[in-house]
C-alpha cells in the first residue's frame, strides 16, 4: 500500500488478512502498513476478509471504492424519486459527480480510499427516513453509519433533535421507534 493509491482502505484491508490478530492490531497497529490503529469495527474487517480480500490490494481497493460509489448514486437516485424531485434529477447527478469527482476534496476521497461515501449514505438516508416516516430507511441508514463508526455522533444528535422536535406522545414514540432501530443496528 505504500506509495500507492487507497492509503485508508489499507488500514482495513491487512489486518483482515490477518483477522485472527486483529485484536493486537487494535491496540498497535501493527498489520496497517503506516502503523494506524485499526478504528473500524471487527465485522467490516471480516466482511473485507471473505470478500475483497480475495483479491488483490489494488484490485480489491478499487472494487472497494466502486462499490461505494455504486450504492451512493443508487440511493441518491432513490432518494429523488421517494421525494418526488425526480425532475432535479440530473442537476443532483452532475452536481454531485463534480463534487466527488473534480473538486480536491473529492480526488482525495476517491485517492485515499476513504469510507467517506458510506457515511454520506447514512447520512442521507437517515433524513429521508425520518421526514417520511420510513423505518427501513432508519435501519439501512444505521447500517452505513456502522462502517465508519465516527458518523454516529452526528447521526445521534439528529435522531435527538428530532425526538424533541416532536408535536405530542404518539409522534414522540414513533420517533423513538426510529432510534431504537439505530441503537439495535
Amino acid at each position: 500500500a505504500v506509495n500507492r493509491l487507497a492509503a485508508d482502505y489499507a488500514q482495513v484491508y491487512f489486518p483482515a488478512l490477518e483477522f485472527s490478530a486483529l485484536t493486537k492490531n487494535y491496540e498497535t497497529g501493527y498489520l496497517d502498513p503506516w502503523g494506524r490503529p485499526s478504528r473500524y469495527a471487527p465485522f467490516i474487517h471480516y466482511v473485507c476478509a471473505i470478500s475483497f480480500c480475495k483479491l488483490d490490494y489494488g484490485q480489491a481497493s478499487l472494487l472497494h471504492m466502486l462499490v461505494q460509489t455504486g450504492l451512493f448514486f443508487f440511493f441518491f437516485v432513490m432518494t429523488f424519486k421517494i421525494l418526488k424531485i425526480e425532475s432535479d434529477l440530473w442537476m443532483g447527478l452532475l452536481a454531485t459527480t463534480l463534487f466527488l469527482f473534480v473538486t480536491p476534496a473529492g480526488l482525495s476521497w476517491f485517492e485515499r480510499g476513504q469510507f467517506s461515501l458510506y457515511v454520506a449514505l447514512a447520512y442521507l438516508l437517515l433524513m429521508v427516513g425520518l421526514m417520511k416516516d420510513k423505518p427501513v430507511l432508519v435501519f439501512i441508514s444505521a447500517l452505513f453509519a456502522y462502517v465508519k463508526w465516527t458518523s454516529l455522533p452526528f447521526l445521534l444528535v439528529v435522531m435527538a433533535v428530532h425526538w424533541l422536535s416532536a408535536k405530542d406522545t404518539r409522534e414522540r414514540l414513533r420517533f423513538t421507534r426510529s432510534a431504537l432501530i439505530y441503537l439495535l443496528v
